[in-house]
């Protein structure tokens, strides 16, 4: 309308020089405004028509509720080009959306909850399919530009319910869910952790209240409560001893072990160390917070006490963390990802390197794999540190050769170790110098020469890249692209250019959908890649599209140009998943096992400390590998601690959560 009155010289001269305040319409001329412009609508411009209609829609929010209100506020700023940092998103948020609204009945039969997903679902893949074959139709793209809106003709929409009911058929294929292809939904905090004790109680009518009232019948009404308490458990051991008679005429004292209800020189129980490495493992509690919890009249528990307790339990673990390294290897499919962490240990070396560049780090007794070998040989008790590095390696270089690397990283690499049982997944933390490139270059110097072929999931960044080329020549790696990357950019700043991402996130969110789809009706392999070759690549043309479009508006240098590059740059690696039932959409699940690094640092002493590290990497490993195996976390954790530390270090392949989970098969 800007450019209208620009143009024309006349209109402009009548608004410059008009100085006497605007009247306001009543809603009656508003509507004969409203009126008219129907019945004139074939003779005017467009570009007039569509001024008036904006027109009406801003008096209509500045004279209605606040709603509509910020409606008109919202698509005033979208053309305009404004949007405030306080309505700009934080992040890309979830692809899908919720599918329920609050209040909404949840069944609690499985079987019913599961007919109402399925019903959900349905409806929510028919409002996508027409949305997206308008967005496809009417969508008439020159340089980015949107030319006109539409509604589907009644034979477009017979036309997508015939392809959404070819949708439902397809998720219907085979003979049900296969386990090898089951989804990786754990969490890190998960439910269920805390042991359920279970009592009857019985209460009555108060005979008071029965005073003068004719009995008929009793009858009576289960109901149930649920109440949690917080407690100490005081043992008081008798440990006997006894004097017994030695050599010549001396004696010697026998006494009683009482290494059945804890570890030695330590006054708590095997459960107590378990639970305090779940607490703070697992839920990211603080050692002070946690000792001021546990602390009693009598006895104190110091973060001091309580990080030693800690720190026992990772080397206790220890052999049964490197095997899970060694058979994770073998896996067929790998995904990860890392993210910067932060140890004062660590930045203090190099605050210290500026003041004097002689300055040694304290990680030079296990920089390397030879390094931590030789520490070995030559100390008794070796750090945790030193004893992780001997098989992890800690310190890499740069890929230019100009030396090692200077980021502290923690990575994550998952995989399952038997592709066919998901309970063998294996989640392997490790902090150390160096990004999720080296570490699995490391992990596959373990693999077995016939297993040629694996798939590893990322980012796609080029320090994900298995950094050992000679290792890259032994194998035959496939290298796939995680969706969620792809499709964050055009949700973090769909406010630059709110309809073509708009369009875009709507093409991605069916990608998620589908995959919804298909873990509600049970993934196998036959309804995967027939939903995945069909629903899913058709899909992925459509974004193949709407990216070309906005290479053509947005130069590289962009946000969403480089993003729309991104896309098509990487097609085929981000769409390898359509062929590869194995494949995940995305690499979600690394992202998730590492969300727990930020809270981690702002209320843990692991930050302090490079040792405290290491704990953390080796108890969160057990611990995660333990919940993908389904097995009770507490219970597990004590039966490797009882067990002889000579045992474990021989033979750890017995003590993983995995041949725990299959020698208690009703855990």
């Amino acid at each position: 309308m800007l450019r209208f009155v620009q143009n024309n010289k006349k209109a402009a001269r009548i608004l410059t020089v008009r100085k006497t305040k605007l009247p306001a319409l009543s809603a009656e001329q508003r509507q004969e405004l409203l009126l008219w412009i129907g019945e004139h609508a074939e003779q005017l411009p467009s570009v007039v028509n569509d001024a008036f209609l904006h027109y009406i829609l801003l008096l209509d929010g500045l004279a209605g509720d606040r709603g509509q209100l910020n409606s008109a506020l919202l698509q005033l700023r979208r053309a305009l080009g404004i949007a405030p940092s306080s309505e700009r998103r934080k992040n890309s948020g979830d692809p899908i959306g919720p599918t329920s609204q609050p209040g909404d009945s949840r069944p609690k039969d499985p079987i019913e909850q599961l007919r109402l997903s399925r019903d959900r679902y349905l409806g929510l893949s028919k409002w996508h399919k027409k949305l997206s074959n308008k967005n496809s139709r009417n969508a008439k793209k020159v340089d980015g530009k949107i030319l006109e809106h539409e509604d589907l003709t009644e034979e477009e929409n017979a036309q997508c319910e015939k392809e959404n009911a070819e949708h439902i058929c397809r998720l219907q294929l085979g003979v049900g869910p296969d386990p090898a292809l089951e989804s990786s939904t754990q969490a890190f905090m998960r439910g269920g952790d805390v042991r359920v004790d279970e009592q009857l109680e019985a209460v009555e009518v108060s005979a008071d209240r029965l005073v003068d009232e004719q009995i008929v019948n009793r009858i009576y009404d289960e109901r149930t409560r649920y109440g949690f308490s917080l407690s100490v458990q005081k043992i008081t051991v008798e440990v006997e001893k006894v004097v017994v008679k030695a050599e010549g005429n001396s004696t010697r004292i026998i006494s009683a072990s009482t290494r059945e209800i804890g570890p030695p020189r330590m006054d708590v129980t095997w459960e107590f160390l378990a639970n305090t490495s779940i607490m703070v493992a697992q839920y990211a509690m603080p050692f002070n917070r946690l000792g001021s919890l546990l602390t009693i009249p009598g006895k104190r528990f110091t973060s001091a006490m309580l990080s030693r307790m800690f720190c026992y339990a990772a080397r206790r673990l220890m052999p049964v963390y490197l095997h899970n390294f060694h058979q994770l290897s073998n896996a067929r499919l790998f995904s990860g990802d890392d993210t910067t962490t932060r140890v004062v240990e660590f930045s203090r070396f190099f605050q210290a390197l500026q003041a004097d560049p002689k300055s040694l780090p304290p990680w030079l007794n296990f920089a390397t794999s030879d390094v931590a070998l030789a520490t070995m040989a030559r100390e008794s008790n070796p750090s945790l540190g030193v004893l992780t590095a001997a098989k992890l390696g800690f310190e890499s270089d740069k890929k230019d050769g100009s030396g090692p690397k200077k980021s502290l990283q923690t990575t994550v690499i998952s995989g399952r170790s038997d592709q066919m049982d998901p309970r063998s997944a294996i989640v392997f933390y490790r902090s150390h110098i160096g990004g999720f490139g080296n570490l699995l270059s490391t992990c596959l110097s373990n693999r077995r020469e016939d297993c040629k072929d694996l798939t590893v999931q990322s980012d796609l960044s080029s320090v994900n890249l298995v950094s050992n080329l000679r290792l890259a020549e032994r194998f035959n790696i496939e290298q796939v692209g995680c969706t969620s990357h792809a499709r964050r950019p055009f949700a973090l700043y769909e406010s630059d250019d709110p309809e073509l991402c708009d369009i875009m996130l709507h093409y991605f969110k069916g990608l998620y959908i589908y995959e919804k789809g298909l873990d509600l009706y049970g993934r196998n392999d036959q309804n995967v890649r027939a939903v995945r070759g069909v629903d899913g690549r058709q899909m992925w043309e459509e974004i193949k599209d709407t990216a070309i479009i906005m290479t053509k508006k947005w130069s590289k240098t962009t946000k969403l140009g480089d993003a729309a590059h991104y896309v098509l740059r990487h097609y085929a690696k981000l769409t390898a998943y359509l062929s590869n039932p194995i494949i995940s959409i995305s690499n979600d699940f690394s992202e998730r096992m590492l969300r727990m690094e930020k809270l981690i640092q702002a209320n843990s002493l692991f930050r302090n400390s490079l040792e405290g590290r290491f704990a953390l990497d080796i108890n969160r490993t057990i611990l995660q590998t333990a919940i993908a195996a389904q097995v009770p976390l507490q219970e597990y954790l004590v039966h490797v601690l009882k067990a002889s530390p000579e045992d474990v270090e021989a033979n750890p392949q017995n003590f993983t959560a995995l041949a725990y989970a299959q020698q208690n098969p009703t855990q």
